[in-house]
């Protein structure tokens, strides 16, 4: 709100933000494998459960995303960002271990905990 955007990033914004807001509240975790997801920890107002703010932050070493998965697989977030260009097989096992889709926005899907 507030925020001069083309027509098509105020439709990801705010579907990406409705999709967050209607399968959670206020203060659950979510988690975001997808850069461009990143901002709605702040827009949804959902922390991330990780000291990292997405999957290829600098300096994430293996251990640390094997913590990050960890997390993903106690199914610790409530809901968790992929973008469709994500190909590692492995992330996409663990979240659709513990994980359904209830939406997508643009190239983003939104996977909550089952």
């Amino acid at each position: 709100e507030g925020i001069l955007v083309s027509r098509k990033q105020a439709e990801l914004i705010n579907g990406l933000a409705d999709i967050i807001k209607s399968n959670s509240v206020s203060g659950d975790y979510i988690f975001s494998f997808a850069q461009r997801g990143t901002g709605f920890y702040f827009l949804a107002d959902r922390p991330n459960p990780t000291r990292f703010v997405w999957w290829r932050s600098v300096g994430l070493e293996d251990r640390d995303r094997q913590l990050v998965l960890d997390k993903i697989a106690q199914r610790t977030p409530k809901l968790v960002l992929v973008q469709d260009s994500l190909r590692d097989t492995r992330i996409r096992e663990y979240v659709t271990l513990k994980y359904d889709q209830v939406g997508s926005v643009a190239d983003l899907a939104v996977f909550a905990r089952r």
